[in-house]
């Protein structure tokens, strides 16, 4: 299998802000499996620089 490298140096942004977006799978994010509980640790998020949850 023949692998490429990626060049990313001409790449631009999705969106205007550049954020960073990340897919949530509540059953495997909380204990609970729940979006109550799921939304108790949305800082914790924000504090590895997440902008958007989907």
């Amino acid at each position: 299998m023949k692998t490429e490298t990626l060049n990313v140096d001409k790449t631009s942004p999705l969106s205007d802000q550049n954020s960073v977006i990340y897919e949530l799978n509540v059953g495997s994010f909380t204990t609970e499996g729940t979006f109550t509980a799921a939304t108790t640790k949305l800082n914790d998020l924000r504090t590895l620089g997440i902008d958007i949850v989907c």
